[in-house]
Parts: structure tokens; sequence; C-alpha cells
């Protein structure tokens, strides 16, 4: 399981966009939603838990999917989608709020090796 953040949702269309940590978007559909889920609960900066399709299935649904030809998800698609209260571990926007590490005050510089 990977985890992410809902950037983008459309309750009217039932699709939406997951952010992960690194690499392109991920397409999910409300179907892949657990059943416990409802669609009234998505809400962007959401954190989620999800799986990927692989290559041949997500390129099987989305053939019957789509009436027009050539009309396939370009990116990864999500088939199993979970949502969390809080993404594991630390993020790091937590890591800039917090004090950074400075020199000691009586620390020299130490000089470039060009001008020795």
């Amino acid at each position: 399981m990977r985890y992410g953040t809902i950037i983008r949702y459309y309750p009217d269309k039932k699709y939406g966009f997951i952010r992960p940590d690194l690499g392109r978007d991920v397409f999910f559909h409300i179907s892949a939603l657990d059943e416990n889920e409802t669609q009234t609960t998505i809400r962007p900066d959401q954190p989620v838990k999800y799986e990927l399709a692989s290559r041949s299935a997500a390129k099987a649904t989305a053939g019957e999917a789509s009436s027009a030809a050539g009309d396939r998800p370009k990116g990864p698609q999500a088939k199993r989608v979970m949502l969390i209260d809080k993404l594991p571990g630390g993020s790091i926007a937590d890591l800039d709020s917090q004090q950074k590490p400075t020199r000691h005050p009586r620390a020299r510089k130490k000089k470039p090796t060009w001008r020795r």
C-alpha cells in the first residue's frame, strides 16, 4: 500500500486525483473506495492509503469504461483507496517548522581550498 493526499475530487463526475510523495498524480474512481467510505467525506488534502492497479488491468477497465477509442487514462490508476486520518511518519513541512541547527558562534569558517 502507498500513501498520498487527495488534490482534486469531482463529486459530480465521481473521480479524483491523489498526489503521492514521489511520481505522477494517481487517478481514482469512486468505485475504488472501500464500502464503508462515502463520497461526502472526501475533501482536498485528505490523506489516503491506496493500491495501484497493474498496467494490464488498468488498460482493460479503461477500455470497457470508455466508449470512444483511444480515450484511456495516461497515468497510474488506483484500484483500492482508503481514507485515513494522518500520514504515517513526519512530513517535510514538519521539519521546516522546527528550529534549524545553527553554527556555534565561536566556530571559524573553513577557508576555501584555493586560498591556501
